[in-house]
């Protein structure tokens, strides 16, 4: 008998148990034609009321995903070969558009593995074959510096670099060693869905701060502090994720202001920072004392080097890297030094040119198809924010991307606050390497947009 598995508890129970029977439907446990427990029966073996069987019943039909035969009970809905629901997930994947994971499928291989060759060949490098110091080889590090300092910051302290494996082992490190659990961290309303995961694993309280078009709102932030006690802030402000708006300068003297007033510790996550010359100043730069900053290359560079340059406050140096010690001790010392020499022959500048320009060409295509809707877009963004049209939900609009074919990310995995979410999605631009298929996709998910709900899944 069929039983839900994994119930997201941040939502209506009957919506929850409807995802978890869409969940079994896309990865295979559910295939056409299987019959599903009785209503009855199965509230009773989950322990819940009739009625909230009877509406999951009715949400997972809404969405075409079961139907009810006169006499003889409830089943998955057989469906085409184009979209059939048994596919393994091996095929799925081969054959789906993937415009959910921000990744660089566009950067050019060509520099990483003339890089890569010359580390090789390059005999006398054989400290980064060994334990090195946990923050990072001394020369690595002084790239950092050198890297840094494009963003506004001055007078670097070397002993306040450090290097991570990348923006989740830095975002980790900062909540595991400079965080208590209980404590309440505020960030905007939609923020990076990694943030949002790590804060419940470390056991830290997030709270949704009101924000615009610039970002977050100083005098929000400032209320918010008188009334609870905020340990921290977390922010993007030159990229944000996923809406992709940047803070002006003026917006950044303000909310500096209030997180240096209320002694928070800001967490900035840079990530954006190799593909983005709209907004370079790190607000962190105004902050020495109150910031962690974090800059990754995975998400614009090559995912596969995992390497973050962290800028720790001299009062949070300790800290942050006794947690780094007690994770994974060290970033690996080969893909700092690939990457340093990267940077220090120019090559990545090369790259970096190269990926805006690919950005461009994939915002102009995708603007001219989905010009009908409501779309947030910045100049050097890897992804935009799209605004559904009246009738879509996110999470029923997402789930009918995939039965096309597309992967799509639906506002709710952003939410800070699990009640009331936009109406929207994130569509990644930069993830599908070839120009066709991301052309292809987005024609998909345009005549999807401008079909209704229900007509969509009478199609499908």
């Amino acid at each position: 008998m069929w039983l839900p598995k994994q119930i997201n508890t941040n939502i209506a129970l009957y919506k929850a148990i409807a995802d978890a029977l869409e969940r079994d439907i896309h990865t295979g446990k559910l295939k056409s034609n299987d019959r599903l427990p009785p209503q009855r029966q199965l509230a009773e073996t989950i322990g819940v009321n009739l009625t909230t069987i009877t509406r999951a019943y009715g949400e997972a039909n809404q969405r075409g995903l079961i139907e009810t035969r006169k006499g003889d009970g409830t089943y998955i809905k057989a469906r085409s070969t184009a979209y059939n629901a048994n596919a393994s997930t091996q095929t799925l994947q081969s054959t789906l558009i993937d415009f959910g994971f921000v990744n660089p499928g566009i950067a050019d291989l060509t520099p990483l593995l003339k890089t890569i060759r010359q580390v090789g060949d390059a005999t006398e490098l054989m400290d980064i074959y060994h334990y090195v110091d946990s923050a990072g080889l001394h020369r690595h590090r002084q790239t950092a510096a050198n890297w840094l300092s494009q963003y506004g910051f001055r007078n670097i302290n070397i002993n306040q670099i450090i290097l991570t494996g990348g923006a989740m082992n830095a975002i980790h490190c900062t909540l595991l060693g400079l965080f208590q659990p209980g404590d309440i961290i505020a960030a905007d309303p939609l923020t990076f869905p990694g943030f949002i995961n790590a804060a419940k694993l470390c056991g830290i309280q997030l709270i949704a701060i009101s924000s615009d078009d610039e970002g977050m709102l100083p005098n929000a932030l400032a209320q918010a502090c008188v009334k609870q006690q905020i340990k921290g802030v977390y922010l993007m402000p030159n990229m944000q994720n996923p809406t992709s708006t940047c803070m002006s300068d003026q917006r950044k003297q303000q909310l500096a202001e209030v997180i240096r007033s209320a002694d928070l510790r800001l967490i900035e996550d840079d990530v954006f920072a190799f593909t983005n010359l709209e907004s370079t100043t790190a607000l962190s730069a105004l902050l020495p004392q109150n910031s962690i900053y974090i800059c990754s290359f995975s998400k614009t560079l090559y995912p596969g080097l995992r390497i973050a340059y962290v800028k720790v406050s001299e009062r949070d140096c300790n800290a942050f890297l006794n947690a780094l010690v007690h994770t994974v001790w060290m970033a690996s010392p080969l893909n700092a030094e690939i990457l340093s020499r990267m940077i220090e022959n120019s090559d990545i500048h090369k790259v970096a040119v190269s990926i805006r320009a690919a950005i461009s060409a994939r915002q102009q295509m995708a603007r001219s198809h989905l010009e009908d809707f409501e779309l947030s877009i910045n100049r050097e963004s890897m992804f935009l924010w799209l605004t559904l049209p009246e009738g879509w939900y996110a999470d029923t609009f997402e789930n009918a991307a995939l039965r096309v074919g597309i992967r799509v990310i639906g506002a709710k995995k952003f939410n800070v606050d699990s009640g009331s979410c936009p109406n929207a999605i994130r569509i990644a631009l930069t993830t599908e390497p070839d120009d066709e298929r991301f052309q292809q996709g987005i024609l998909k998910l345009s005549a999807l947009l401008h079909q209704s709900p229900s007509l969509a899944d009478a199609v499908m």
